[in-house]
């Protein structure tokens, strides 16, 4: 994805998670838009849009970049199977 919809993904979460964000400052909260860029800049923007919805859904606190990136994974390829079920 590119930085522009990497910023609108941010910008997304920020907006669901206002309380907890609340207390950031603007230097803050451009560093954590440009670390979340920087770890999920090689996710296609489709998949982590969708990832980010069903995390929003579903999460009480922010998710974190690990938990972005799983969701986008669940999404892409399913979710783990188990051993004998992939066998």
């Amino acid at each position: 994805m590119n930085e522009r919809e990497c910023q609108k993904l941010v910008a997304v979460l920020s907006a669901a998670y206002s309380s907890q964000l609340a207390k950031q400052t603007r230097d803050q909260q451009e560093e954590m838009q440009g670390i979340y860029c920087r770890m999920l800049g090689d996710v296609d923007y489709v998949v982590a849009n969708a990832a980010v919805e069903r995390l929003i859904a579903t999460k009480t606190w922010l998710p974190s970049i690990a938990e972005i990136r799983e969701a986008c994974i669940d999404i892409s390829t399913g979710p783990p199977r188990a051993g004998l079920e992939a066998w």
